[in-house]
């Protein structure tokens, strides 16, 4: 199933939690910056183990940080 990383809803726990950089979000998680990155631009999908890793660390839910995408024909 295609799936899109919410990315509006983790920069908003990323700001709520005082985490105003990719660098405090890769810290905070765990996740190097640079895959960060990736995710946050939209260039990669985050696996489920970073979804929980994610989610954890900004008390979301793995239904909070993604959204289903139709699939191309």
């Amino acid at each position: 199933m295609p799936y899109r990383l919410r990315i509006d809803r983790l920069r908003a726990a990323a700001l709520a939690a005082g985490d105003q950089s990719n660098i405090a979000m890769a810290r905070r998680t765990g996740i190097s910056e640079s895959a960060l990155s990736r995710m946050l631009r939209g260039q990669a999908r985050p696996r489920l183990e970073t979804l929980l890793q994610i989610g954890q660390s900004y008390g979301l839910t793995q239904d909070d940080l993604v959204e289903t995408t139709e699939a191309a024909a």
